[in-house]
């Protein structure tokens, strides 16, 4: 179980600020994590000019990494590593010097400036990242960089039936580069086969999580946002209020099994993430999409805590909540009162 010893806010009046999305570790270490910054409130634009910022939970500076990373969800950390997205190219930051190094060129569709690198996601071990590109009405291709050897290899490509063809949110296995998660994008009232996996190993690709029809056919299940468990053997994910058939919440599937387990259900669960020990869920809720609550989740007693409740609206205005590696502060995204996009945050006591 879990309290709140101390509430923070991270903003000024001049730019707008996120933790990016929550799958992706942003945390260099216990005191300091990485930002994206903005201008232009809507960050999430690939036309806003966003800058990566490292800043100190100890003294509240702010170092500026870079200033051309592609959205809000164009960045991973590893340690003292930044890996991001450039366009064409996958950058790689040194926190320590602020030295930057391109990693990767698109080697897939180099004469094509239409088509971009999306949302690099790591393994545990930080050599490998996994990268994707979206085509529109065509299909999606995933990849992993080997980030030692600067190189990339293909690992799948899927396009689904219209009306909702994307594939989209690869995220590389932490503990395996050769297993890539992928959800079919669309209206979850309607998609009825969200989770996918992709096995290099043995070139099967299937749907991992099945959902049931209610009982005049129409779907009953209406699962999304995804997170891997932290040992690669199993995602968490939602059953959106919006299901038909209860119970509605938050769930894991297990990678090998493929069954499917609802967890928690105290709250309408909308993102759901993953402490990097496996502890703790990091959850928001879905009221009336001008308002969440932020939900810290303990997996060892089953608690599920209220943290906060802020206003939000669409990208990146979720508060799409992460926990620091020693579990003692958790952040997330919120709109203020003067409809800035700030970082607010809570230092944990564990009970």
């Amino acid at each position: 179980m879990i309290k709140i010893k101390d509430r923070f806010e991270i903003s000024d009046n001049e730019y707008n600020y996120t933790v990016g999305y929550y799958t992706a570790n942003k945390w260099i270490d216990n005191s300091a994590f990485v930002a994206a910054r903005s201008k232009n409130e809507r960050i999430a634009s690939s036309k806003a000019e966003v800058e990566l910022v490292k800043i100190s939970l100890e003294t509240g500076e702010k170092t500026i990494l870079c200033n051309d990373a592609t959205g809000f969800t164009s960045y991973v950390v590893h340690q003292n590593f930044v890996y991001y997205a450039n366009g064409k190219q996958v950058k790689e930051i040194d926190t320590n010097t602020g030295e930057i190094t391109v990693i990767y060129e698109d080697e897939f569709y180099p004469d094509d400036q239409s088509i971009k690198i999306s949302m690099p996601e790591k393994t545990n071990d930080g050599k490998f990242l996994s990268i994707f590109y979206n085509i529109k009405g065509k299909e999606t291709l995933f990849a992993v960089i080997d980030v030692e050897k600067r190189s990339a290899k293909k690992l799948c490509e899927k396009v689904f039936s219209e009306p909702f063809s994307v594939a989209n949110h690869g995220m590389i296995c932490p503990s395996d580069p050769r297993i890539i998660f992928f959800a079919h994008e669309g209206d979850t009232r309607y998609v009825s086969n969200r989770l996918w996996i992709y096995d290099d190993r043995t070139g099967q690709m299937y749907n991992l999580a099945k959902q049931n029809l209610d009982i005049n056919g129409n779907l009953g299940d209406c699962f999304g946002h995804e997170s891997w468990a932290p040992d690669g053997k199993g995602m968490y994910f939602v059953k959106y209020p919006v299901s038909p058939v209860p119970p509605r919440g938050i769930c894991y599937v297990d990678l090998k099994t493929r069954e499917t387990k609802l967890l928690y259900s105290g709250f309408p669960y909308w993102h759901v993430g993953v402490s990097s020990d496996g502890r703790f869920l990091l959850a928001d809720t879905v009221i009336d999409y001008t308002e969440s609550d932020v939900i810290v989740i303990d997996q060892n007693d089953k608690t599920e805590t209220f943290i906060d409740n802020v206003k939000v609206d669409t990208h990146p205005r979720h508060p799409h909540p992460q926990m620091s590696p020693d579990n003692k502060t958790v952040l997330y995204t919120a709109i203020d009162e003067n409809g800035m996009t700030v970082i607010k945050g809570a230092k944990l006591e564990l009970i």
